[in-house]
């Protein structure tokens, strides 16, 4: 076929191989990235969660130095008497 057309079973996979899309348009399967559509167990969600932490490098070194440094913060600004700004910074802490 030097034609450029193609016959029956010249493909790149054969078709049995081929998934139908869902009616909305997206892959059938996992509708958002890689998380399940269904409900999740705990034991799921802590996995999930400790991935995502893992994945964004924040530590649990950074929240507690993050932690330290507004606390201190709020001390300082109590002895300044700026009492508000201090209630607002230990919270955040």
């Amino acid at each position: 076929m030097a034609d450029g057309t193609r016959g029956p079973g010249n493909g790149v996979t054969p078709d049995a191989d081929v998934t139908p899309a869902a009616p909305s348009g997206r892959p059938s399967g996992r509708g958002r990235g890689d998380r399940p559509s269904g409900p999740r167990s705990a034991a799921d969600m802590r996995s999930y969660a400790m991935d995502r932490l893992i994945e964004s490098r924040l530590t649990p070194n950074k929240i507690s130095m993050t932690g330290l440094v507004l606390n201190v913060a709020a001390a300082v600004l109590i002895t300044q008497r700026l009492f508000f700004l201090a209630g607002v910074t230990f919270i955040i802490g």
